[in-house]
């Protein structure tokens, strides 16, 4: 942030600094531009979820949109610090695409200052009708979708939290929010929101405050999400059509088809078609960007999907979840929904505590 010459660190995303000296973020804001990277893994394991009618909801902390260029439903997606999907005008609150915004950027070359500036008639000539992506700055409210959402969590079935330092509130909090006999899966690099005298909703991957490890519902999986998401696809037999969705160039010969089927292609696609920019969605990457992170091949045990798992029974509607169907074979799709949420629930559960992905 040194070269942004910020008097503290915090004032790129402080409003009111935003409205003195809006440089600083254009600045930023041109090299974080979400078109330049590339959905990860993980970011297509929403989508499959999403594709095979088990997503409840997705709620995230990034900024960056990776998740809607992954093909995820607007829906599906919290945003809960907002992202750059939208932006508008500080003062008179019209909107603007993320295309419009990024190109409006590009657009503007030094000598000139790097400011985006509302084009609407009411504000020419405002010196405060400024372009901001919908990102939460500091000393802004988080987004009413945010606050509408959080009755999702009793719904739930399974949560899966990716990749987080459970640190920033309120979101840090939310893992508490779904019921009691959840299981709750964490892959991350190293084990955040551990229950103790000031968070008693917090993970209990030994089970000391239930009775012991005979009622663990909590899994710890350490490695980076991607590699984590990797092996449960792989347990679930799911492997292949995430690799597919990762790289669709890599499909298996009438793979394909069965995203795509007639079963899974309920979702309304257009979205996808929208919000991927197919082959103008690059990734960047650094060759040493491994460096460091373990491989991809955990210690799980062998699953068999028939067998009950009858320490961990399955429970209700996932955080991972059911989306809505027509009427048509409603009830013979909800059973085979149903089968296959309690085919996560348990391949989840049977995954060794604090496992280390090796």
């Amino acid at each position: 942030m040194e070269k942004y010459h910020l008097p503290y660190p915090e004032a790129i995303f402080d409003i009111d600094y935003f409205t003195e000296n809006p440089a600083p973020f254009y600045t930023l804001a041109k090299e974080l531009n979400p078109k330049k990277f590339r959905p990860t893994k993980t970011h297509q394991f929403f989508r499959l979820l999403e594709i095979k009618h088990k997503l409840k909801r997705c709620f995230t902390q990034n900024i960056d949109t990776l998740e809607r260029l992954a093909g995820l439903s607007d829906e599906l997606i919290v945003e809960a610090h907002g992202s750059f999907a939208t932006s508008r005008c500080i003062e008179c609150r019209s909107e603007m695409s993320d295309t419009q915004f990024i190109h409006q950027l590009d657009q503007i070359h030094p000598p000139d200052p790097l400011i985006v500036k509302c084009p609407q008639k009411r504000c020419l000539g405002k010196p405060t009708a400024l372009i901001k992506p919908d990102i939460v700055f500091f000393g802004e409210q988080l987004p009413k979708k945010f606050f509408g959402s959080l009755p999702d969590f009793q719904e739930a079935d399974l949560l899966i939290v990716l990749g987080t330092s459970l640190q920033v509130q309120p979101f840090a909090s939310l893992i508490s929010n779904v019921p009691m006999n959840c299981p709750r899966l964490l892959i991350n690099l190293e084990a955040v929101g551990e229950v103790g005298r000031d968070n008693r909703g917090g993970f209990d991957f030994e089970g000391t405050y239930r009775g012991g490890k005979k009622f663990i519902r909590d899994v710890l999986v350490l490695g980076t999400t991607d590699d984590g998401i990797e092996e449960l696809c792989d347990l679930l037999g799911w492997k292949d059509e995430l690799l597919d969705l990762y790289d669709p160039e890599r499909k298996l010969p009438g793979h394909g088809e069965d995203i795509s089927s007639s079963k899974q292609g309920q979702v309304d696609r257009t979205a996808e078609g929208k919000d991927v920019v197919g082959e103008k969605v690059f990734e960047q990457k650094d060759d040493d960007d491994n460096d460091g992170q373990v491989a991809c091949r955990a210690k799980s045990r062998s699953l068999d999907h028939d067998q009950p798992d009858v320490d961990h029974p399955p429970t209700r509607s996932p955080a991972v979840g059911n989306s809505h169907r027509g009427e048509d074979g409603q009830a013979s799709q909800e059973t085979e929904v149903k089968k296959d949420v309690e085919q996560l629930v348990a391949t989840v559960s049977q995954l060794s505590v604090s496992e280390e992905i090796v």
